[in-house]
């Protein structure tokens, strides 16, 4: 069962009782609304942020200079010789030769390699 809608009719204002009635309120907000239209300017938002913005920034600067200090120490320190991908896998030198040569090893370079293994 559905109920009679709510007549809302008393509410509604007269012409011109609208504007009286905004007029009323801006007057009695109007000291307050200056106030805070004075409070909040652009210049001010971006000043509020400019502290943490610089001290991000000079973070970021602190983290740069100890990571180019670290790597340059770490460089220096390192053996300056360039050495091959077979020699950082730990790939035996004949493998290797025959890899640089492009070739499949011989039933001699099998042999001479296991006696020498087995040395």
């Amino acid at each position: 069962m559905m109920e009679p809608p709510v007549d809302l009719t008393s509410l509604r204002l007269e012409p011109g009782e609208h504007e009286l009635l905004v007029a009323r309120i801006l007057a009695a907000a109007g000291s307050e609304l200056e106030r805070r239209a004075g409070r909040i300017r652009p210049g001010l938002v971006l000043e509020a942020w400019s502290r943490p913005i610089l001290a991000f920034a000079a973070s970021i600067v602190v983290m740069a200079a100890a990571t180019y200090v670290w790597t340059s120490q770490t460089l220096a320190t390192e053996d300056p010789v360039a050495t091959t991908l077979a020699e950082e896998l730990s790939v035996p030198t004949p493998v290797s030769w025959w890899v640089t040569e492009g070739r499949e090893p011989t039933t001699e370079d099998l042999l001479v390699w296991i006696a020498d293994a087995g040395r």
